[in-house]
């Protein structure tokens, strides 16, 4: 089994990107920093030119409010009140924009022809569809002849109408720039989300995987020694002093599946397997034909091994079992096979725990395919094939004979 536990804390997606985090609104503080930096010196220049060309503090201040006015629609579209931008709101929210930029024009005149590029930019934010483009042009051409009105000249009006359009398309770059940068700080905060929720449940997978093979083994010695004591002593210590080995090793498993990656040796695995089979007086057939194996590869089998030892000891009355790993065509094989299933009850689904579903995606993982099921009303098969590709090896061959039942008494 290969534990992949990954520290949340460790991982920069969950670090800077999880709820919660000061961190993780960095970029989209930023984005609207800068528009809003950006808007207010627009803003800004043109109040320079008003009070230039209109000297005097009742001209400020009725420039500072007008300006004022303009700027909080703008800036609105950071505060809790930018979702009526996308409602039935948005066309009177435009057509009051639209007057605070173009009624200064009065009182103002040529000194207040930048502010309407505002209105261009809205075109594009608020309206949508292909009218944005349709009003956007229209606002374009009415500050050209707008400018036309106050300096009948042709190099005057087209730079007007030309600013105009830069304007407004500054600002609908600068507003979706940060609707951008939101939408990606959203989406990686899914992805951070995913990938803890992916590592917890691959860490209860593995958990799985590694008590549950081991506590089916303490249990099954367990009652083995409550049969033993005051029968056979000297055998009933040899299995306690396995029933320890059995625990300190799952305690180990524990704790490497959650600061590494782990790897199980599927010889380890295929003699632990014959032991505690025998030790429960299950007749074992074992053929193992395979070279040395990648160690994904091996890892995945033995896991494959371990789950159905555990299905074989917990969910069956088996007597005959048959575990079967080959190489051959550039792939290898495990098939798990035992009687003594036990059907369920009527009108009770058949259930698949989450040995199976783990070992399906483990085994997929690697390019293979997982199958299991019943082949007659007793018996039950697991197969698991993993492809090679160019790890095709030299073979070896190891032929365990089917065990006795006085055998499998005297295995340990």
């Amino acid at each position: 089994m290969t534990a992949q536990t990954v520290d949340a804390s460790g991982d920069p997606a969950v670090r800077h990107f999880g709820p919660g985090n000061d961190a993780s609104q960095l970029a989209p503080r930023l984005a609207k920093t800068v528009v809003s930096v950006v808007i207010c010196g627009l803003c800004l220049i043109a109040f320079l030119n008003t009070i230039a060309a209109r000297p005097g503090i009742g001209w400020a201040a009725l420039s500072l409010l007008c300006m004022a006015v303009l700027l909080s629609l703008h800036l609105a579209h950071f505060t809790r009140y930018a979702p009526l931008l996308n409602s039935r709101w948005r066309i009177p929210i435009f057509l009051l924009k639209a007057v605070s930029a173009f009624a200064p024009l009065l009182a103002f005149r040529q000194t207040w022809v930048g502010m309407p590029g505002f209105i261009a930019g809205d075109a594009l934010l608020i309206i949508g569809d292909t009218w944005c483009w349709v009003v956007f042009g229209g606002v374009v051409a009415t500050m050209g002849g707008i400018q036309w009105m106050f300096t009948p000249d042709l190099a005057d009006t087209a730079y007007t109408a030309v600013s105009t359009g830069l304007t407004g398309l500054i600002v609908y770059g600068l507003f979706r720039l940060t609707d951008m940068v939101a939408e990606v700080h959203r989406a990686r905060m899914v992805m951070a989300e995913m990938a803890v929720a992916e590592e917890r449940l691959r860490f209860a997978r593995d958990l799985h995987d590694l008590l549950g093979y081991s506590l089916s083994a303490i249990s099954l010695k367990s009652e083995l020694t409550r049969r033993l004591i005051g029968h056979d002593a000297e055998r009933a210590a040899a299995e306690l002093t396995d029933i320890v080995d059995i625990s300190r090793q799952a305690l180990t498993d524990v704790r490497e599946v959650a600061s590494q990656y782990r790897d199980l040796s599927l010889d380890a695995e295929t003699r632990s397997a014959r032991s505690v089979l025998a030790a429960a007086g299950i007749e074992v057939t074992m053929a193992v034909v395979h070279g040395s194996l990648p160690d994904r590869v091996g890892t995945v089998l033995a896991t494959v091994l371990r789950e159905g030892v555990t299905n074989v000891l917990g969910h069956s009355k088996a007597e005959h079992c048959s575990i079967t790993i080959r190489q051959e065509a550039g792939a290898v094989s495990i098939t798990i096979v035992n009687d003594g299933i036990q059907p369920e009850p009527a009108g009770v689904p058949t259930r698949h725990g989450l040995g199976l579903a783990s070992l399906t995606s483990r085994v997929e993982a690697q390019g293979g395919l997982l199958t299991s099921g019943t082949l007659d009303p007793t018996h039950f098969r697991i197969h698991a094939e993993i492809p090679l590709g160019k790890a095709a090896l030299t073979p070896r061959e190891a032929e365990a004979p089917a065990l006795t039942d006085d055998q499998a008494l005297e295995a340990r």
